[in-house]
């Protein structure tokens, strides 16, 4: 009621005045009461008015006019000490209640485990306490690095160290705010990251699906959760993982520009997956000219040389088809310009189709061999066309040496066994396929797919 509001501030005011006017103390401690609220009444929400914030410069007016109440009340003077007394340490009792609440208060792990004490039911300090937790591994394993760079081996492990003792009271902390706000995505993606700095990959991967389905627009859950798909310790060759990995990728890219950093994994990734152009694409933007050190530039560098062969390949298929489009050597051309870019599904049909009339062209059936191995789909090409194997050209290696050879260093290593297995049963010249496979492992100097 803002008629009787205005009333009643008037009117105490009035009285404020003339209690000042009459030199008394409570006039002070009325009109101090008075001017204080006026900042809470026009300054702060209507829900946060009486809450003590916004109260308490107001409440100082209590301590102003407790002296002149005592003067009051207590009419002999013996009783006056003692009431003097007895107002002093009242005082000294609130201002020490306040210096240790100020103590606490200076530090926000003891604020916020004090407020998880006083509310165990709220989230709100549970939440606040796992996001200091885990921002003070970040912070310790970026010193550990720095420490590692400066050759300081012992100080770096012993920061990890501490990084992983502060990320283990992130997660605790998280969990139990995870039970108490089930629908948090941002919560739950905090608790992924977490469990993959603690090289907890399942639960990671748990937390973070979980984050994108309640939040899909949420783009740091889909890059972790492609960092963590394009990286499994249990299965070297990673096949779907990699697919996995390219979706969330792209997804996060759709959400919003990636960082350097993100980009570079990225474009790393189709790289590695044989799609060399969309690498480039993913890369562009993030190469600059006065910063050639970078992540970005420097595997940009390495890609343009397969650029450039993906377009070469492009330019001879356009010749080939241009002198005769119908001969042999143009349709492989073309099948190869495919391969370059990645068009696995066209390059597949058009092998399908040549290899009914030419079945004894050694060079389009390991076109088909590798073919299928990028698409995962070496089971079809052992059953479809492995009994069909012509024979390799003179002076080359055989034929099925050369095709797990070139699977082998694409990295298609399933393709490859496949291969080199269904060769074993063919021919004594493949006895021991997975010994023939480790030391090709070796010659490639990949020394966890030999083991």
């Amino acid at each position: 009621n803002p008629f009787l509001t205005a009333t009643t501030g008037i009117g105490l005011g009035l009285i404020a005045l003339i209690l000042i006017a009459a030199r008394s103390p409570a006039g002070l401690a009325l009109a101090w009461f008075l001017l204080a609220l006026l900042p809470a009444a026009y300054f702060i929400p209507p829900h946060l008015r009486f809450n003590e914030r916004a109260l308490y410069l107001a409440i100082v007016s209590v301590g102003l006019a407790m002296p002149w109440i005592v003067s009051k009340v207590v009419a002999k003077k013996s009783t006056a000490v003692a009431g003097g007394l007895a107002s002093v340490v009242l005082l000294l009792a609130a201002a020490a209640g306040t210096f240790m609440r100020n103590t606490t208060w200076q530090d926000e792990y003891a604020l916020w485990e004090d407020a998880a004490l006083k509310s165990p039911g709220a989230p709100e300090p549970i939440v606040r306490l796992g996001t200091l937790h885990s921002d003070a591994a970040r912070s310790m394993l970026g010193e550990a690095e720095q420490f590692a760079r400066n050759n300081d081996r012992p100080a770096a492990i012993k920061r990890r160290e501490e990084a992983l003792a502060e990320f283990g009271a992130a997660m605790n902390f998280l969990q139990q705010a995870v039970e108490l706000q089930p629908d948090d995505a941002n919560l739950r993606a905090e608790l992924g990251a977490t469990f993959a700095y603690l090289n907890r990959r399942d639960d990671a991967i748990k937390a973070l699906t979980e984050a994108v389905r309640l939040n899909p627009a949420l783009q740091e859950p889909a890059l972790r959760l492609a960092t963590l798909y394009a990286a499994d310790p249990n299965d070297p060759v990673n096949t779907a993982g990699n697919q996995k990995a390219l979706d969330y990728f792209a997804r996060a890219a759709r959400l919003g520009r990636l960082t350097p950093e993100s980009a570079t994994s990225y474009a790393a990734l189709l790289a590695r997956n044989g799609n060399i152009l969309a690498a480039g694409q993913v890369l562009a933007p993030y190469v600059t000219a006065d910063n050639t050190q970078s992540p970005a530039n420097t595997v940009f560098q390495q890609l343009r040389p397969m650029i450039e062969a993906v377009r070469d390949a492009e330019q001879k298929a356009q010749q080939a088809e241009k002198a005769n489009p119908s001969s042999p050597d143009a349709v492989k051309e073309r099948i190869r310009a495919m391969l370059a870019s990645s068009q696995m599904l066209p390059a597949f049909y058009h092998l399908e189709r040549y290899l009914q009339l030419h079945g004894d062209d050694a060079e389009a059936w390991l076109l088909m061999g590798v073919t299928c191995a990028r698409a995962g789909q070496h089971e079809t090409f052992v059953k479809e066309y492995a009994a069909s194997a012509p024979a390799a050209k003179e002076g080359e290696l055989p034929i099925w040496t050369q095709l797990v050879r070139q699977c082998a260093e694409q990295g298609r290593w399933a393709a490859a066994r496949a291969y080199i297995e269904y060769a074993a049963t063919q021919s004594d010249a493949y006895a021991k396929p997975l010994y023939r496979l480790g030391e090709l492992a070796i010659e490639l100097k990949q020394p966890v797919i030999a083991a």
